[in-house]
């Protein structure tokens, strides 16, 4: 794993960013250079055409460009960026959308805490 961990969250709920972010830098705030938020599809990929970014939690549904058409966008023009799917969706339709889109791994968003971050971090970054 890089030393430091460019991170960039996309989700338009304001709430669980918050939460996320927390539980982020609570746990692994030694491990992370920079964090970005989008609260949509289109604002992510801005930030990503002007930020370097190892890691991006991805909400799988969003009010402009959904999760899975930023995914592909991203794994097109850059395969080494890690995409997290995040979603509070439990169908299996989503998680194949996303995995084939190019995410790494799907998790729900009620699961997200400092075991399951440490999971990720270990096995792919």
């Amino acid at each position: 794993m890089k030393s430091k961990l460019n991170i960039l969250i996309t989700d338009d709920n304001k709430h669980f960013l918050n939460a996320f972010q927390y539980v982020l830098f609570d746990s692994f705030g030694e491990k992370i250079e920079a964090v970005h938020f989008a609260a949509s599809g289109s604002e992510a990929l801005s930030i990503l055409r002007e930020k370097t970014v190892d890691l991006v939690f991805m909400d799988v549904e969003m009010p402009d460009v959904n999760g899975v058409e930023v995914t592909r966008k991203i794994i097109d023009t850059n395969d080494e960026i890690v995409v997290v799917a995040l979603s509070f969706h439990e169908d299996m339709n989503y998680v194949r959308q996303m995995i084939e889109a190019g995410a790494t791994c799907y998790v729900l968003k009620e699961d997200i805490n400092k075991t399951e971050l440490q999971v990720i971090f270990d096995r792919y970054l």
